[in-house]
């Protein structure tokens, strides 16, 4: 520790986020928060002040957006029509770092696809605050991107249409990867950054939810801001000699082995889905089954005609008919 930082004990950090235990060392393992140990020392860590600090504003800037802004902020699915005013969102960020956004006629391609869950934006008051795009990508198409490929897709859509066929399935069954091509929001408005990117995770969960088998999810940092992002997010940077550069660092979550605070959510929810159609798998071969059993039951209980025994001549006696006196009447 140097004179110039202040740190907290646990019970203060815990205090000053509202937070559990649990959710806090998510906190640290992302690396969002500093740890420091004493000297010489197993236990007792303290932790950065300023990380606490700024992570307790992010919180408090949530739950004051969200009372000021519901019923002005709206989450949705990009439509087509949506294109051009992405573009134009997104390079008036970029332009800040003299870099450009994708095309409004390429994003336009990909959110006129059928049944297309591409793009996302957050609106308010009607007008676009911020967007991402995610597109499901078989593991050889995703390499020829991230490897900057000439025959990779994007090079591909400069000279000619999208086709459905390029990208992979959100379907149960085939292993996917998905690659996170755009997320766009003013880096001076911290709590919306978070707001997308929280969303960006609702929408994993729900592709778990759905069996979506994701094996990795990638990306490409371009902006001292995206390469930021990444490493919070506790994503792992590819190192590719021949490809990376300071404008072109590829990014991976191994999604299904990289369990973190922001993965967790669809790994459970990807496992509850396999449960519940295993069940059902299971009790949709029960009855055959059980028919197959009763077959085999039926057919050793089929029974000839049954014989009578006369127990009073197997004692040496015989059995006589009862006196009319001795028998007993049903009738009142």
């Amino acid at each position: 520790m140097t004179n110039t930082e202040h740190y907290y004990e646990l019970d203060e950090a815990l205090q000053k986020l509202g937070v559990s235990k649990t959710t806090f060392y998510d906190y640290v393992k992302a690396k969002r928060i500093q740890k420091r140990l004493p000297s010489g020392k197993q236990r007792g860590a303290f932790f950065l002040a300023e990380d606490v600090d700024n992570i307790a504003a992010e919180r408090r800037g949530f739950a004051k957006q969200d009372e000021e802004d519901k019923d002005k902020t709206l989450f949705r699915i990009a439509l087509p029509k949506d294109a051009q005013e992405m573009h134009e969102f997104g390079e008036n960020i970029m332009a800040r770092n003299g870099e450009h956004s994708a095309p409004a006629r390429m994003i336009q391609q990909f959110l006129s696809l059928p049944n297309s869950e591409i793009g996302y934006v957050l609106t308010r008051d009607e007008r676009i605050i911020g967007y991402f795009t995610i597109i499901p990508l078989t593991h050889d198409e995703m390499m020829r991107i991230i490897q900057r490929d000439k025959d990779g897709l994007f090079n591909q859509l400069r000279t000619r249409n999208l086709k459905p066929e390029d990208l992979a399935q959100l379907e149960p069954g085939t292993p996917i990867d998905i690659f996170i091509w755009e997320v766009m929001s003013d880096p001076r408005q911290k709590t919306t950054g978070q707001q997308l990117i929280g969303h960006m995770l609702n929408s994993l969960h729900a592709l778990g939810k759905r069996g979506v088998e994701i094996e990795g999810v990638y990306t490409v940092a371009t902006t001292r801001e995206s390469k930021s992002l990444c490493r919070r997010m506790d994503m792992e940077a590819i190192n590719i000699p021949e490809v990376n550069q300071s404008d072109w660092i590829p990014f991976k979550w191994e999604i299904q082995r990289h369990k973190n605070w922001f993965t967790k959510n669809y790994i459970q929810a990807l496992k509850s889905y396999k449960k519940r159609m295993q069940r059902l798998q299971n009790e949709a071969e029960a009855p055959a089954a059980w028919d197959e059993t009763d077959s085999k039951t039926d057919s050793r209980t089929e029974r000839k005609p049954a014989k009578t025994v006369d127990a009073g001549r197997q004692n040496g006696t015989e059995q006589q008919t009862p006196s009319r006196s001795e028998s007993h009447s049903t009738k009142s």
